[in-house]
């Protein structure tokens, strides 16, 4: 402990206040942050015609919402390879359904 109270010259060791720096320096960060998504981010995907990711809307389909309300919300292999040979599409498509 001797050497943690009274270092060399020229050492120094980290103090507990070093750790007060931190929370202005993330508060800083996220505050930059906030204003790039804002005004730089938003107006260069104006510019470029990006946009909001908007999501899809499942099709309707009595078949698949009847199974989602009454048996399951996520349906297994066996049920998924059941409702593709009923409804005549690949499984792939009902699982999308689903999500």
């Amino acid at each position: 402990w001797a050497d943690l109270a009274d270092p060399a010259p020229g050492v120094e060791y980290p103090k507990a206040g070093h750790l007060l720096a931190a929370l202005p320096l993330a508060v800083g960060i996220f505050a930059v942050r906030i204003l790039f998504e804002r005004f730089i981010a938003s107006a260069c995907a104006r510019r470029l015609h990006i946009q909001a990711g908007v999501g899809r809307r499942a099709q309707p389909n009595a078949v698949l919402e009847k199974v989602f309300t009454s048996i399951t919300t996520n349906p297994d292999t066996r049920h998924l390879d059941g409702l593709s040979k009923q409804l005549d599409w690949d499984v792939r498509k009902v699982q999308r359904w689903f999500r």
